[in-house]
């Protein structure tokens, strides 16, 4: 029964190199693919597009707070006291 398993985990191991080292690389290639000016957007590409515009506007909120929370430390302290409690 251990002999069987190890023989699974192997062949599941080299499965996974395999991917990793090169199925994974090519999707990627084509993902990340420079956009093509001129073509129209696809309601998809519209979609992905506002989703990074959200996405960004979100992490540079979470920046900024966490910016002013660092300089303003007594005050962050005192605030994740009072909300922990």
């Amino acid at each position: 029964m251990y002999q069987q398993f190890a023989v699974t985990i192997a062949i599941s191991v080299l499965i996974s190199a395999f991917n990793a080292l090169t199925l994974s690389p090519a999707l990627a290639s084509l993902l990340l693919k420079p956009r093509q000016e001129g073509k129209k957007k696809s309601l998809l590409s519209k979609g992905f597009d506002a989703f990074n515009r959200f996405f960004g506007r979100t992490t540079d909120g979470f920046v900024g707070t966490s910016r002013v929370l660092i300089h303003k430390s007594s005050f962050a302290m005192l605030a994740s006291f009072c909300l922990l409690s």
